[in-house]
């Protein structure tokens, strides 16, 4: 009989500790969670990665605006077949069906020759169509590469 209630009590133990044990690791992770939730102020936004829109080469890319930010600046690629050692940089112009103009600065996306992006405000931006030109540095006898961009 003295064996049956040392065995009980030894599971009594084992017992207690396993609740014990449950009831650290349920507090740990409620502290936790308070603390991870408390560390971003709940009016601050999270920065969303910003998606560029891929325009092939003499293409054209239609676009609902009210899928787009209603601020900042909106990320373009457009596909541009050009020799490697074409520059890094250069202008391109953005001109809408009302006639408003924008220039802006394209980069050589990092890691390749044939995708080049651009920004364009958002306050440049409402419903219509719009021609982005940007000059290829090519030996093709036309040196404007133009693509359209269409906000409906």
């Amino acid at each position: 009989m003295k064996r049956d209630s040392a065995t009980n009590a030894e599971g009594l133990v084992g017992h207690r500790l396993l609740w014990a044990a449950c009831l650290v690791a349920a507090l740990g992770l409620t502290l936790g969670v308070f603390f991870f939730s408390n560390s971003i102020p709940p009016n601050e936004q999270v920065a969303q990665p910003r998606v560029a829109h891929r325009i092939p080469e003499h293409g054209r890319l239609s676009l609902a605006l009210a899928d787009l930010p209603s601020t900042g600046a909106i990320p373009l690629e457009l596909m541009l077949t050009e020799s490697p050692d074409a520059r890094d940089t250069r202008s391109a112009r953005i001109v809408s069906a009302e006639g408003k103009r924008l220039d802006v600065l394209a980069r050589r996306v990092a890691g390749t020759s044939s995708v080049i992006q651009l920004e364009i405000d958002r306050n440049f931006l409402s419903k219509g169509l719009y021609l982005i030109q940007i000059e290829a540095e090519d030996d093709h006898p036309l040196h404007l590469r133009r693509y359209v961009l269409e906000l409906r």
